[in-house]
């Protein structure tokens, strides 16, 4: 059977915080025919929440080119590779 990486990010909001929770593996049968796994995981993130909270702690205050939202899709898309 092929495996297919499933990356639920359980986003648990205490207060203005967010957590965001790691990756497990399920056994899904046939591989998915769909959107990429990366694709699936950032439709479940909300910009809009996220950019309250940088705007909060001014978290692009001193940003040229790479904001903090292109930060998070980058790091996320780093934990999705499975190490070979």
């Amino acid at each position: 059977m092929k495996y297919l990486i499933i990356c639920v990010l359980q986003v648990i909001f205490t207060g203005d915080d967010l957590k965001v929770y790691s990756c497990f593996l399920l056994n899904s049968g046939p591989t998915n025919k769909g959107k990429y796994v990366y694709a699936q995981i950032v439709e479940f993130l909300f910009q809009w929440f996220f950019d309250n909270l940088v705007m909060k702690y001014y978290g692009n205050k001193y940003v040229k080119h790479i904001t903090c939202w292109n930060q998070l899709l980058v790091m996320i898309f780093g934990q999705t590779d499975l190490p070979r």
